[in-house]
């Protein structure tokens, strides 16, 4: 497993692009695919077999995303 605190954002090749989640802690990842909308997934599904890639956040930023991963 990657290291990254809840709040980070994690993202993969997607083809030309980068998808990107949001880490929620316990290998959980929020995120949006156009058949799901927004959901959660384990990590290794958001993985899809792909390298992850993690953008550490500071802590305001990292508390900003889980407050609006909660909704």
């Amino acid at each position: 497993m990657s290291s990254y605190l809840p709040g980070d954002i994690v993202s993969r090749r997607k083809g030309f692009v980068m998808h990107k989640g949001i880490a929620l802690g316990d290998g959980r990842v929020l995120h949006n695919t156009p058949f799901r909308g927004e959901h959660i997934s384990t990590e290794h599904e958001f993985r899809n077999g792909q390298r992850l890639y993690v953008t550490s956040q500071d802590r305001a930023r990292r508390e900003r995303a889980l407050l609006h991963a909660e909704g």
